[in-house]
């Protein structure tokens, strides 16, 4: 495990969480009370979504556009979704396809 000399423990308390994971910083997610409140909520909204698939897929589409707001028209995504932690940082190309039970977890999509 690294060890952080006081002058890097300085400069990172500088930087917001988002200028963290951009730059490939160092970062203790369970002292990151804005990525933990932005996980809860995405997993609500999956739950959410999810429910409705089983009951109108259209209407589940409709929600989860709401959702990932540059989700493009042409993809074709199967649900459920196991997770989709960062909503608004998530981009997928035209046609793409995603396949039911996907799970996107990994901050380092964050563009």
């Amino acid at each position: 495990m690294r060890t952080l000399d006081e002058a890097e423990k300085l400069r990172l308390a500088k930087l917001s969480i988002f200028d963290k994971i951009n730059k490939g910083d160092w970062y203790q997610y369970s002292k990151e009370v804005e990525l933990q409140k932005i996980v809860k909520n995405s997993s609500q909204k999956i739950s959410e979504i999810n429910d409705k698939a089983k009951e109108n897929i259209d209407e589940a589409r409709k929600l989860l556009e709401d959702f990932l707001p540059n989700l493009p028209q042409s993809s074709e995504i199967y649900f459920p979704i196991i997770a989709l932690e960062y909503p608004n940082r998530f981009k997928v190309g035209e046609n793409t396809f995603i396949g039911s039970v996907a799970k996107f977890s990994d901050k380092s999509i964050l563009v």
